[in-house]
């Protein structure tokens, strides 16, 4: 494995927990290879903390990769997860190019057109039955944490 992007999705404004607000969906994927590794669905105040938690869950599971792609976006200034790749020596780089932001791109498409698209929000009441619904879709698809995904490879 040699790194990992972080990349984060805004959902459209939808009706989720009774509620209409927009949810963001945080993953970690691995840079070249475009696995899927973690990934957490959250509000926006939430996201430092669900970022920390998955960056923190895929060291755990996962070797630890080499570098870290990310985007100049502020949610990437999170201390934890700059002091945490400092302690473990993983460099942080700014995906300026679009390369790795092309993987998560994808996936992003992937899940707004056919994961928000095709599942009926009435049944999320909770994020726990969000993201069983999203590991049911993501098994569906074949897009499961750690396997390949149906991603195309950017040269």
């Amino acid at each position: 494995m040699n790194g990992w992007i972080i990349d984060f999705m805004a959902s459209p404004s939808m009706r989720v927990f009774d509620v209409k607000r927009r949810l963001f969906l945080v993953v970690i994927m691995t840079y070249p290879g475009q696995q899927l590794l973690e990934f957490r669905w959250c509000y926006l105040r939430q996201m430092p903390k669900r970022l920390t938690t998955i960056f923190e869950r895929a060291i755990d599971f996962f070797d630890t990769p080499h570098f870290l792609y990310c985007d100049s976006g502020i949610i990437y200034d999170t201390p934890r997860i700059i002091n945490r790749a400092n302690e473990l020596g993983i460099p942080i780089k700014e995906s300026l190019n679009g390369v790795s932001i092309y993987t998560t791109e994808w996936f992003f498409m992937l899940v707004k057109q056919f994961f928000l698209q095709s599942f009926d929000r009435q049944g999320w009441q909770t994020f726990e039955s969000l993201h069983s619904h999203f590991n049911e879709w993501l098994t569906l698809v074949g897009l499961e944490g750690g396997k390949s995904c149906l991603l195309p490879t950017m040269v």
